[in-house]
């Protein structure tokens, strides 16, 4: 039977992708990159990493989140070359999962500004009995934003890599955080997000107040000492 693997990262897209996935009967196996963390609980893509968030979130939905945390070879591997980390990577899961789709949460400005490194992992991908599968490849921020609240999918920006607009982060992410992006330039590669609030979480809310925001290189983060729910 085909697998469905969900690269998920607690943020509104990869979210938004496994709420539509479950309304349509497909539960994807979430899965967390979290061999990407540079500095393992300090940055991830970029962001800061923390895998308490996760687990929250996890315990709240009832859904099992999985880390997939390969030896440090492919690590540096992933940092050197990009072509075979994707092949390491994509015969990994064909070895453990079989025949799979493999969901992606990219959305429309991602597709674009990546299209050679979309290109190259489809292509890897298919040679190793994977279908990537890009959900969101028609929907842009605008789009995203006004799905999410439509669904009841709150999210909150806990990571912004423009540092003169600092204090976005520990907003959320609503029409007015729309409109001061659209008039600052900031594109949705430009932000980290976090849903707090989901129909999947049964009710119950992440609170993430009180916090601070933190600089690491030119981005600002979300930093905080306490998690309630």
């Amino acid at each position: 039977m085909k697998k469905h693997i969900l690269f998920y990262s607690g943020g509104k897209d990869s979210h938004y992708v496994l709420y539509k996935l479950l309304r349509k009967n497909i539960k994807p196996i979430c899965l967390n990159l979290v061999p990407l963390s540079f500095v393992d609980g300090i940055k991830y893509f970029n962001t800061p990493y923390k895998k308490e968030l996760l687990e929250i979130q996890s315990k709240l939905m009832g859904i099992d989140i999985f880390y997939f945390k390969p030896e440090k070879e492919l690590m540096s591997i992933f940092i050197k070359n990009h072509s075979l980390f994707l092949e390491k990577l994509f015969s990994r899961l064909q070895q453990l999962f079989g025949d799979t789709d493999v969901y992606i949460a990219n959305d429309k400005n991602d597709m674009r500004i990546n299209y050679k490194k979309v290109k190259l992992m489809k292509s890897i991908a298919k040679v190793n009995g994977i279908n990537v599968i890009f959900p969101l490849k028609n929907m842009d921020l605008d789009d995203m934003i006004s799905e999410t609240l439509k669904y009841g999918i709150k999210s909150v920006c806990i990571g912004i890599e423009k540092p003169e607009f600092f204090e976005l982060v520990g907003k959320t992410i609503d029409f007015e955080f729309l409109k001061i992006i659209k008039v600052s330039d900031i594109k949705s590669e430009n932000i980290q997000s976090f849903v707090i609030e989901s129909p999947l979480f049964n009710g119950k809310k992440i609170n993430l107040n009180p916090f601070k925001r933190i600089k690491i290189e030119n981005s600002y983060y979300l930093d905080f000492s306490k998690i309630k729910v």
